[in-house]
């Protein structure tokens, strides 16, 4: 986003004021100067109420004094803000605005304010945008939770510096919470579910659940089960969290290391051949996991049974008399009827009565062992079908395992040949002591490293095995439920909030840990390329940031170090912020036109008195360093402070402006371009 012109109309101190700012890539400053009492406070406020409705006035009329005590009875006055602003190369205009209507010589009524925004497209015509559709722009071109770091003062500068250096961080915090949308998130996870809520909707259904359920002790027992599951799982969730950010942090020094063995090769013929070699590791050791897995074990799996069975069906084909269970097994004859023939009629189908000690019962009892439902013939035949499918089958298994395990071997031996020349070159590529050094502490990094996967494995596992307690448990909970139409829909209530909840939960630490990390990347990158110093900057898993920094920053006084680190992390950190703020936007992108090119579209900085706490050395560093932070730069400044800004800002300042008062009045502020 790209503020091209601001119009103000009866809004405070500005009756009628147009300004246009600056917008050349080169030529990205703007400089509004004025003294104090001049309108500078106000023309900032302008932007925030153009597009969030919202001001930091402690008087909230925003129509001018003049103009309101010059009103007739009955006469009508707008007051508005339009903003013109280029978003992925479109232009926007944006327009909020207020009516206010005097009824009687003492009183001024205030209308609802009015909001539109338009686009115009290559064609020349204007498209208004629908209420939907202005709220999603707002929050595209600048979400209102971020506005904070992109229109801000001097006096947050320094509040935001001073609160770092105490270890506080709310400001970081924030940020990351505003760009992931944890708020909402963190909202709707402790109405599902928090041991601080009450009212949550797990534990009202919990409850519900409870009165209806006939062993209560037993439920008690179980809750309280669960609950220290709970708390225990929470623990060695966190303590697994950290093994992970130890373990990036591990491989991050590792990464450096290797870095440094690259930068002392003797010749880049080495150290292209060592990267090489690396990637060529990385592919085979995937394509052997693939073989493995995809490959060996799917074929294994497929065939290993009938393998297997294959002799023993055989033998059992050979042993199996067909003929004799065919010659005895009699179509359709079932063991029901001959039961009831000698149990209960007690005659044969022909009539002649059957006693238990005559040939005709022990010939029907014989015939029992191959009646339907257990026909021995049938089932003979069944086995026979199925065994002479085995038996004749081609298995070429074996054959195809061996194959495969020697493509498995061949792969190995190729990594392990690598992986010597990888070796010999190391001697190569870490002559220098620097390098030898280097090499040291990769091993020991790695050794670390290694440590640190094992140690994850095993949180891992004893987070598994907890999980799947609280699981078995609360499976014997739902056991003890009374089933009833009521208790039931309750259930099935309760089950869906607690997945619900897991699911938004793992949701929120996944996004909150990605954008975190990713801010703390962000502004260690900005860090280096626009300062040059080397400062490392890390953000704890509650927000804490800590500035590690070497020992060239100590022949300086330790205040003016720990002022400078703290001016340093702001600004880095406004900057990764645009960053992230334009990948959020892609993120959140529906179609492909509401994406935007990360690199060239642009972040405005407008800056309320923003040097007036620092001293005239520190507004050269700060007046050097802002134009190369955001794509545009609006600031105000005092008069005090205007001489040396525009010194060591003149190349890039495309606009300049003094701020007046009209005739000396207090009420009416005017706008001149310089």
């Amino acid at each position: 986003m790209i503020i091209k012109s601001i119009s103000l109309k009866n809004f405070r101190q500005y009756i009628d004021t147009t300004i246009r700012f600056a917008t050349e890539p080169e030529k990205n400053v703007t400089v509004m100067m004025g003294d104090n009492g001049t309108g500078k406070t106000t023309l900032a406020q302008s932007f925030q109420w153009a597009l969030y409705g919202t001001t930091s006035f402690q008087i909230k009329e925003l129509i001018n004094r003049q103009v309101r005590e010059q009103m007739k009875e009955g006469e009508k006055v707008q007051v508005s803000v339009t903003l013109n602003i280029q978003y992925n190369n479109r232009d926007y205009t944006i327009k909020r605005s207020v009516d206010y209507r005097k009824l009687s010589t003492e009183r001024i009524e205030e209308r609802p304010p009015q909001f539109s925004m338009c686009v115009t497209g290559e064609d020349g015509q204007v498209e208004y945008l629908s209420e939907g559709q202005k709220r999603a722009m707002i929050n595209n071109f600048l979400p209102e939770d971020l506005s904070q770091f992109f229109f801000f003062d001097g006096e947050r500068i320094e509040r935001m510096s001073k609160e770092i250096l105490e270890g506080k961080s709310e400001d970081f915090k924030e940020a990351v919470y505003s760009l992931v949308g944890l708020k909402a998130t963190q909202n709707a996870i402790g109405h599902l579910k928090s041991s601080r809520n009450g009212n949550s909707v797990v534990k009202f259904y919990r409850n519900e659940l409870n009165q209806n359920n006939a062993s209560n002790e037993k439920m008690r027992g179980y809750e309280r089960k669960i609950e220290d599951l709970t708390n225990d799982i929470a623990i060695k969730d966190k303590l697994y969290k950290e093994k992970q950010e130890q373990k990036e942090e591990c491989k991050r020094k590792i990464e450096e290391c290797r870095e440094i063995i690259h930068a002392e090769a003797d010749t880049m013929r080495a150290k292209e051949q060592y990267l090489k070699l690396e990637r060529e590791i990385e592919r085979l050791k995937k394509e052997k996991k693939q073989k493995i897995g995809n490959d060996l074990l799917k074929e294994f799996n497929r065939g290993i049974f009938d393998f297997c069975i294959k002799p023993l069906v055989e033998e059992g084909a050979e042993n199996i008399k067909e003929e004799e269970a065919a010659e005895k097994s009699i179509p359709d004859l079932t063991s029901k009827l001959l039961i009831y023939l000698m149990n209960e009629r007690k005659k044969c189908l022909c009539g002649r009565e059957l006693c238990e000690d005559s040939q005709e019962y022990k010939e029907l009892k014989g015939l029992l062992n191959f009646a339907e439902p257990k026909s021995i013939g049938s089932k003979i035949s069944e086995y026979r079908i199925r065994a002479g499918s085995i038996v004749n089958q081609k298995s070429e298994f074996m054959q195809d395992i061996k194959r495969k395990l020697g493509e498995i071997e061949r792969i190995q031996a190729q990594i392990e040949g690598c992986e010597q020349e990888l070796g010999a070159l190391d001697e190569l590529v870490g002559k220098t002591s620097k390098g030898e050094s280097a090499k040291a502490q990769k091993a020991e990094f790695e050794a670390e490293l290694r440590k640190l996967e094992e140690n994850e494995k095993y949180i891992f596992a004893a987070l598994e095995i907890k999980t799947k307690e609280k699981n078995r448990i609360e499976k014997e909970m739902s056991s003890l439920l009374i089933v009833n139409d009521s208790s039931k829909k309750t259930a099935t209530y309760l089950e869906y909030a607690s997945r619900l909840y897991e699911h938004l939960r793992k949701e929120y630490n996944n996004n909150e840990n990605k954008y975190r990390f990713l801010l703390q990347q962000r502004m260690n990158e900005i860090f280096r390329a626009i300062y040059a110093e080397n400062i490392k900057i890390s953000i704890e898993e509650q927000y804490r940031i800590t500035v590690n920094v070497q020992e060239e920053f100590s022949s300086m006084d330790e205040v003016e170090k720990n002022t400078a680190q703290g001016y340093a992390l702001i600004f880095a950190f406004i900057s990764a912020i645009i960053d992230l703020a334009k990948k959020k936007v892609n993120d959140r992108a529906l179609f492909d036109e509401d994406m935007i090119d990360v690199e060239k579209e642009g972040y405005p900085l407008v800056m309320d008195a923003p040097l007036s706490a620092f001293d005239k050395t520190r507004i050269k560093s700060i007046c050097t360093e802002i134009p190369k932070i955001a794509n545009q730069v609006i600031i105000f400044i005092k008069d005090t402070d205007g001489e040396v800004a525009e010194e060591h800002m003149s190349e890039r300042i495309g606009q300049r402006y003094l701020l007046k008062k009209y005739n000396d009045s207090n009420l009416h502020s005017v706008v001149e371009e310089r």
